[in-house]
């Protein structure tokens, strides 16, 4: 694998923090807006990806009931918008649109699998309710991205990774590809912090092997 090939499929994303990301409400009026406003005028508040550290200092402040239920409320719509969830959720229309511009050679396939999934079940629900042949088309148009996709088989492998030690000195597998590469993210902390930025690249049957020669040398 080149490095080219390393960076398009693994293109860094910056994520917004949560302090920074609520501003935007700020004018608001509304129980997310006088949030916003109260923790833009904390210069103690975190500048964290992490919704459990962030939770500790509202609790240890003490924050009120209602500011934390916003938080936890405001919380998931940061996630949908920042770290790229809530693409299996998204309009059929812009779902297609999207995998319609994607091109392998420029986007990543973590940017692409959100959108397919919902474009792949959404067309498949209309084939279920109406089996017509315009419907067929656009579900095979759709299919041919599958290839694309990433494996499947890292939730297992991380699962392992944990219980046995951490033998490739990776906490876990944050991405993979449809070719069976992943991408293992070295040193997170409890709340999936980054105390480095250190990556290494394996095949998921490199890591699967070296699991087993471990376990059989016990």
């Amino acid at each position: 694998m080149t490095l080219k090939e390393v960076r398009r499929r693994w293109k860094p994303v910056k994520i917004t923090v949560y302090k920074d990301w609520i501003k935007k409400f700020e004018n608001e009026s509304s129980p997310i807006g006088d949030l916003a406003r109260d923790i833009i005028h904390d210069k103690n508040f975190p500048k964290s990806k992490s919704k459990s550290y962030i939770l500790r200092y509202l609790y240890n402040k003490p924050a009120c009931k209602d500011a934390i239920d916003t938080f936890t409320k405001s919380w998931d719509l940061y996630r949908k918008e920042n770290c790229g969830e809530g693409g299996a959720d998204m309009p059929l229309s812009q779902a297609l649109e999207f995998i319609k511009k994607w091109n392998p050679e420029t986007g990543t396939v973590c940017d692409l699998e959100g959108p397919y999934t919902s474009a792949y079940m959404k067309t498949r629900n209309l084939c279920k309710k109406e089996n017509t042949p315009e419907n067929e088309a656009l579900l095979r148009k759709v299919v041919k991205y599958r290839k694309h996709i990433p494996n499947q088989g890292v939730a297992d492998l991380n699962r392992r990774l944990y219980r046995e030690g951490n033998i490739l000195r990776a906490n876990r597998i944050i991405a993979s590809d449809h070719q069976g590469y992943c991408l293992l993210h070295r040193a997170i902390d409890e709340d999936g912090r980054p105390k480095n930025t250190l990556f290494q690249i394996y095949t998921l049957k490199e890591v699967e092997r070296r699991l087993d020669n471990r376990r059989k040398a016990e």
